[in-house]
C-alpha cells in the first residue's frame, strides 16, 4: 500500500509508540490459579497449591526473582537478578509478610506497593496512591521486567498495563475465592498463547503475550527483555520441590 504524506502522518500517529533498539519493560503478571481461575481461597489463603513436585525446578530457576528474599535465603539461593528488577503488590499480598515483621520481602528488588490508606515505614518500599500511573512511569525507565505479584483486585486495575501472563496453572478446582482479576470492568482484552508446559505434578505453566497493534513491540529472545521495532513516538493526544518452607508465599507455588 503506497502512503501519501498525510496519511503517513496519520498512521504513525495512530500506532502504539516505539523506539529503536531501546529495551521495553513489559509489567509480568505471574500468579498461580486454580483451573477455574482464582489466585486463592475465599480467606485469601493458597495452602492447596502444591509446592512440591517437577514443576517446582523450573519456579527455583528461572522465575527465581519472583520468590521473596527471605524463602531465596532458606534455600540457599542467590536471585539471579535476570528477569525482574521491580515489583508491584497490592496490601493483601505485601500484608502477607509484613504482618509477621517483614518490612521488606522482595530485598533483591525495587518494591512498590498499591494503597491507599497507609504510608512506607521502610524508606527504601515505596507505597504508591496511583498503581497505574506508577506502572506507566515505570514502563519507561529503563530495567528488567516488572514482576506483578498480586493480587486480584491490583491486578483488575492494571489490566491495561498488563503485557504478559505467566500462569501456574495448578490442578484443582476451587469453585470460589480470589479471581485473576478482581474487580476488572468488562474490558475484554487479547492475548496470544505462547508457551505451554505441562508437568507430572498436574501443573502447566502457560504464558501469553498481549496482542498488539501493528508495530508494536515484540519480544526478542533475549530472557526477560524487549525490543520495540521501530523509530517513532506517538504524539501526545488532547485531553479527553520439597525442602520448600511450607510459610512461602504463593510466588513458589
Amino acid at each position: 500500500m503506497l502512503l501519501l504524506p498525510l496519511q503517513v502522518s496519520w498512521y504513525l500517529s495512530s500506532t502504539t509508540p516505539v523506539v529503536i533498539g531501546d529495551i521495553v519493560r513489559e509489567l509480568v503478571y505471574y500468579v498461580a490459579t486454580s483451573i477455574d481461575g482464582y489466585i486463592a481461597a475465599p480467606d485469601g489463603s493458597f495452602e492447596v497449591f502444591p509446592v512440591e513436585g517437577d514443576h517446582m525446578q523450573v519456579i527455583l530457576t528461572e522465575f527465581a526473582d519472583a520468590l521473596p528474599s527471605h524463602v531465596l535465603a532458606a534455600l540457599g539461593i542467590e536471585p539471579p537478578r535476570s528477569r525482574f528488577d521491580t515489583v508491584i503488590q497490592g496490601w493483601g499480598s505485601y500484608s502477607v509478610a509484613h504482618s509477621v515483621g517483614i518490612e521488606r520481602p522482595y530485598e533483591h528488588l525495587r518494591e512498590f506497593v498499591a494503597t491507599r490508606t497507609r504510608t512506607g515505614a521502610d524508606p527504601v518500599v515505596t507505597y504508591t496512591l496511583d498503581a497505574l500511573a506508577t506502572v506507566q512511569t515505570l514502563k519507561e525507565e529503563e530495567g528488567l521486567d516488572i514482576y506483578l505479584c498480586g493480587g486480584g483486585d491490583l491486578a483488575g486495575q492494571l489490566l491495561p498495563e498488563i503485557d504478559r501472563l505467566i500462569l501456574k496453572r495448578n490442578p484443582v478446582v476451587l469453585g470460589a475465592g480470589i479471581p485473576l482479576f478482581g474487580g476488572a470492568t468488562f474490558q475484554p482484552t487479547a492475548f496470544r498463547p505462547i508457551t505451554s508446559r505441562k508437568f507430572t505434578s498436574g501443573v502447566v505453566i502457560e504464558e501469553w503475550e498481549r496482542v498488539r497493534k501493528p508495530m508494536a513491540q515484540r519480544r526478542s529472545n533475549a530472557g526477560g527483555h524487549h525490543l520495540r521495532s521501530a523509530g517513532i513516538r506517538k504524539p501526545p493526544q488532547p485531553v479527553l520441590g520439597r525442602g520448600v518452607p511450607q510459610s512461602l508465599s504463593r510466588e513458589a507455588r
